[in-house]
């Protein structure tokens, strides 16, 4: 993970350990709704970008970035909370990251394998 993405997950973290001490003890039910629905807010936002809807919504690039922001926060919180803030999980997640990609790789030369 690189320097400026792996400071924001730290600060992600520390933010919610000092206002929010008992979010590691959550019901991770609470972190994927939380996630779920700041999800949605990054897809109903990229809507009214393209003019989608039914009330007229000004968005610009910048309300996209907040959202998908929001939707970074709470999958880092996620991913800290199943792997128990062990300290290099932001570390393990871009490990993981990387991994998933490998495959997706494997996966897109195979389909290029005539037969």
């Amino acid at each position: 993970m690189n320097d400026v993405l792996r400071e924001a997950w730290d600060d992600i973290v520390v933010f919610n350990d000092q206002h929010f001490p008992g979010w590691r003890q959550t019901d991770l039910r609470l972190l994927t709704n939380a996630l779920s629905g700041e999800a949605g807010e990054l897809c109903n936002s990229a809507k009214h970008l393209y003019g989608g809807g039914t009330k007229v919504v000004n968005v610009d690039q910048d309300e996209i970035l907040e959202e998908a922001a929001d939707v970074f926060v709470y999958l880092a919180l996620l991913v800290e909370w199943v792997a128990g803030g062990d300290g290099v999980t932001a570390n393990r997640f871009a490990y993981a990251i990387r991994e998933k990609m490998r495959v997706n790789r494997e996966r897109m030369e195979a389909r290029k394998t005539p037969g």
